[in-house]
């Protein structure tokens, strides 16, 4: 299976072959009357007229693809090492040379990465001259990479991701004044030739559309329209939100990839302990569970009496039930503690062996749900009805920022990050960042969020500002949140980052590969095969808007600044690059 070779050019020429052989089947083709019986053929010819058969639309024209993925041991890792040069010097053809002989090596589409050589150095900020100059060399112009674009739409979406972020044009816009949504349109650098030009004119929403993978940005928009749905539903002030981790300064934890919700009863006539109880849920489902307890009700006596007495009633024991959910940082461990819940007695006997009550007193109110944590939000609140300017920066694992989403430029390349824009709730001013963690390209590993004062001199206009994360399917429930208190003399600060962090350590990955050659003798590639369909990242989020991270000058329209500011950090390696806050989160 590992080894199949994907014959592209014959499933086409099948597919030409059927399309001819339905264009020529038809029950009244000129051809079948021709030769039906003189008696059918006048019944025919008496009825009423038929229609021509329908004319078969010519068949699409599909984009090239690879021919074949299979490759040798030796060829696999030649074409490594080059990718490996390509990826340390991507703006120079000199390591494509090495392949100049071997076309099908210097055109092969990892299905590890998606991408071909030409798509690495164009994601890696290649010239325009670098990539003419490489397909000059042999490298295949119109070949896609998984996600559908060609060498042009990356070099399309790069720019433009320049373009904005630089803010050379959009900065010089008001806020009255700039389009929302609305992106300058792009220069064409005809140094590519004709194919090149011709594919760099076309719209960069079409360049930039994924086809076939599974992901509809049409649809994010959906789950934006239902958060600001249930936020303006009711005035912000008489809304009851359900609290979240309260994240101290320069604190990390990792975003949760779901959650279970659950009423629990207990019996006791003391006053419940929230904290010791919260302690007890967490010993039943691991360390790695993270509590939160967000309501504790007392049953009314005339509910404990129902027919019985007034005295019974009072001698009765008291009952409180708490309104629990527990967060975890991965399905499966959420469905299995779901289970656990659903089919055992283990989480009530270690909760009333903890409070030191009888096993019986403890029991669910209704079975335990479980909800998965994707789509998420992060919310920019105070008590003002000034602008409140919130952005995200997407950054690579470069270190380079790959996209401003901000109230000008709502919605990253793929719709996984999306902007509300200006709006208010209650009379204050509102601005929310969408993230769908699932669908951040592979290539961002960090995401800075930025706020401004667009209206007051400083941040200290604004009362009470605070952040608030939370899942789209509970907006009502926070998993996160923290007040932004040292940012108040600055003009604008980054107040929180999340990182990507891989499940598995690179030892572990290095000890699963030699299992997988040494026991099942894999090829090469196969074995980067697995590993990467095995592999699993989470999101780490980290409060910031300390000193340090603070700017006098308001980035709002012209994030250059901010940029500069997160790119020294990273560069002095406070920033915190992928795999930094592994360790602080394991603390929290």
């Amino acid at each position: 299976k590992f080894h199949c070779e994907v014959a592209v050019g014959q499933c086409q020429a099948i597919a030409a072959m059927i399309s001819n052989a339905l264009a020529s089947f038809s029950p009244f083709s000129q051809g079948n009357l021709s030769k039906s019986s003189p008696s059918k053929s006048s019944k025919l010819s008496a009825g009423p007229s038929m229609p021509p058969p329908p004319v078969p639309e010519p068949p699409a024209e599909v984009a090239a693809q690879p021919s074949s993925y299979a490759l040798s041991d030796e060829d696999y890792i030649e074409w490594k090492c080059v990718l490996k040069a390509c990826q340390a010097s991507p703006d120079s053809v000199e390591p494509l040379r090495q392949l100049a002989s071997k076309p099908k090596l210097l055109n092969w589409r990892s299905p590890v990465s998606g991408q071909t050589l030409l798509h690495e150095i164009a994601e890696r900020g290649a010239s325009g001259t670098t990539v003419e100059s490489a397909v000059k060399l042999g490298c295949s112009a119109s070949l896609p990479n998984s996600r559908g674009e060609t060498p042009a739409a990356v070099l399309v979406r790069k720019s433009a991701g320049s373009v904005v972020s630089s803010g050379s044009r959009v900065g010089s816009m008001t806020r009255n004044s700039m389009g929302r949504g609305r992106m300058p349109s792009m220069p064409v650098d005809d140094s590519f030739g004709s194919d090149f030009s011709q594919s760099l004119q076309m719209p960069s929403q079409q360049l930039l559309q994924p086809s076939g993978f599974g992901f509809s940005p049409a649809s994010l928009p959906r789950q934006q329209q239902q958060v600001q749905q249930t936020a303006q539903s009711a005035p912000a002030s008489a809304m009851f939100r359900k609290r979240g981790k309260v994240l101290a300064t320069n604190a990390c934890t990792s975003v949760p990839k779901a959650n279970i919700c659950f009423s629990m009863n207990l019996q006791q006539n003391a006053d419940l302990d929230t904290d010791q109880l919260e302690k007890s849920i967490q010993a039943a489902y691991g360390r790695g569970a993270k509590v939160q307890i967000d309501e504790v009700e007392e049953e009314a006596p005339e509910a404990r009496r129902g027919a019985s007495s007034s005295a019974a009633a009072v001698s009765a024991p008291r009952r409180q039930m708490a309104k629990c959910r527990v967060m975890f940082d991965s399905v499966e461990e959420a469905r299995s503690a779901q289970q656990m819940s659903t089919c055992s007695r283990a989480v009530q006997s270690i909760v009333a062996t903890s409070l030191g009550i009888e096993g019986s007193a403890v029991d669910f109110e209704g079975s335990a749900s479980m909800d998965e944590v994707d789509a998420i939000t992060l919310k920019l609140d105070s008590d003002s009805s000034q602008i409140l300017c919130g952005a995200c920066l997407l950054y690579n694992d470069r270190n380079e920022c790959e996209k401003v989403v901000c109230y000008s430029d709502r919605s990253s390349s793929n719709g996984s990050v999306r902007h509300s824009g200006d709006t208010q709730v209650d009379g204050k001013s509102v601005h929310t960042v969408g993230v769908v963690q699932s669908q951040i390209p592979r290539e961002v590993t960090q995401l800075f969020f930025s706020i401004c004062s667009c209206a007051p001199h400083d941040l200290s206009g604004f009362k009470n500002p605070s952040v608030m994360l939370y899942a789209n399917n509970q907006p009502d429930a926070n998993l996160l949140e923290y007040s932004i208190n040292q940012a108040a003399k600055s003009t604008s600060s980054v107040l929180a980052k999340m990182v990507r962090q891989p499940a598995r350590s690179p030892g572990d990955c290095a000890v699963l590969a030699r299992m997988l050659r040494k026991k099942f003798k894999m090829p090469l590639l196969c074995i980067d095969l697995c590993l990467a369909m095995a592999a699993e990242t989470r999101w780490d989020i980290q409060a910031l808007g300390t000193q340090e991270w603070n700017m006098p000058e308001k980035i709002c329209g012209s994030y250059t600044p901010c940029q500069r500011l997160i790119e020294a950090k990273l560069r002095s390696g406070e920033g915190g690059g992928s795999g930094s806050g592994s360790a602080a989160a394991a603390s929290v």
